[in-house]
């Protein structure tokens, strides 16, 4: 008789992060508008986890059983470490950024496919940026749509799992997304343009108000709040 497995899904709703402790007593702090689900027979052979949008993970160390989170054609794979995923189906990229200890990201592994399916073992403070098109790892040999940073700001990078947001050069048009699933907000501009302005700043609890206040404030920029339409 073939045993049949449930699946536990945790969903971080628009407009709030959730925490979420794993059967081995892994932590998972899940981004707004982000879900993870994983199977019954967690932790018998694998710890395998499936995510959707974003998480920070800190993993209960395992010599014996890998932890493996599954984000669109990737696999992240660690044994006792801290990372960052950020996997949102919306965006270009997938992300992800080392905190401590070593994981390595691996493609799907494809049954007809020879080739090394690892594309990197990162170190800490390293980010992975895989730029997603319709076949975005498909070209093996020879992958531009990969960049790996070194040295990168820790703080910025995961700032969004504690009460503070640290923004540093974001493009209106990128940050516009990220206000929406924060503030469970829609956002609409009126002229293109803006999308290209940058904007940095660090803030703590404000409102989204006070956040459009400060933005309007270093760019030509003016805004109108109706509702949860912006």
């Amino acid at each position: 008789v073939a045993k049949v497995l449930s699946y536990q899904e945790i969903t971080a709703p628009l407009g709030s992060k959730t925490e979420i402790l794993l059967p081995d007593q892994s932590k998972v702090i899940l981004n707004a508008g982000s879900k993870l689900r994983y199977s019954s027979d967690y932790g018998t052979l694998l710890r395998e986890v499936v995510l959707e949008g974003e998480g920070y993970f800190t993993v209960a160390h395992d010599k014996t059983r890998r932890f493996i989170v599954k984000a669109g054609k990737l696999e992240i794979i660690a044994l006792g470490t801290q990372f960052n995923v950020k996997a949102y189906n919306t965006e270009k990229t997938i992300e992800t950024t080392l905190v401590e200890g070593s994981v390595q990201v691996k493609r799907e592994q494809d049954s007809n496919d020879n080739t090394s399916d690892i594309i990197a073992v990162l170190k800490p403070n390293q980010r992975l940026i895989i730029y997603k098109n319709e076949d975005y790892l498909k070209n093996k040999t020879n992958p531009t749509n990969i960049l790996l940073q070194e040295g990168i700001d820790l703080h910025a990078l995961i700032s969004w799992k504690e009460n503070r947001w640290i923004i540093k050069s974001e493009m209106l048009g990128d940050l516009a997304s990220q206000l929406e699933r924060k503030y469970n907000v829609v956002v609409n501009f009126e002229d293109n343009r803006i999308k290209q302005f940058h904007f940095s700043g660090t803030f703590q609890n404000e409102s989204i108000e006070q956040v459009l206040t400060a933005i309007s404030f270093s760019s030509p920029v003016a805004f109108v709040i109706k509702g949860r339409n912006i």
